[in-house]
């Protein structure tokens, strides 16, 4: 939730890292190129891009990205405003941002589908 809340900082440029586990798929190489990973917005609809995390001790508290948005983050200037066709967000994700992923699921410049 706070990764939509709030706008991407300009320096790094994305979110922090989130430490619950590895992601599937992995992030992408480039935190730059999904700034507010593991979520997208595109037109203004949250994107969960990652099916879940492999966790092999213990999480990250969410208090840690309460307080790093608390003493670093700008809250969004307007509230989310989502096309009014939700559905065609999936083809513009998949001609867009498919790149991100490989066929296997890890980060990369492969093409993959998620179907």
């Amino acid at each position: 939730m706070l990764r939509v809340l709030f706008d991407v900082p300009d320096d790094p440029g994305y979110m922090p890292h989130i430490y619950v586990g590895a992601p599937y798929p992995k992030k992408p190489e480039d935190p730059k190129s999904v700034p507010r990973f593991p979520v997208l917005l595109l037109d203004d609809v949250p994107l969960m891009l990652v099916s879940g995390y492999l966790l092999a001790g213990e999480a990250e508290h969410v208090e840690s990205h309460v307080d790093y948005f608390r003493k670093n983050g700008r809250l969004r200037a307007k509230p989310l405003a989502p096309t009014n066709d939700p559905l065609g967000v999936y083809d513009q994700f998949e001609r867009s941002f498919l790149w991100v992923f490989t066929a296997d699921g890890s980060s990369g410049d492969g093409g993959g589908s998620w179907s």
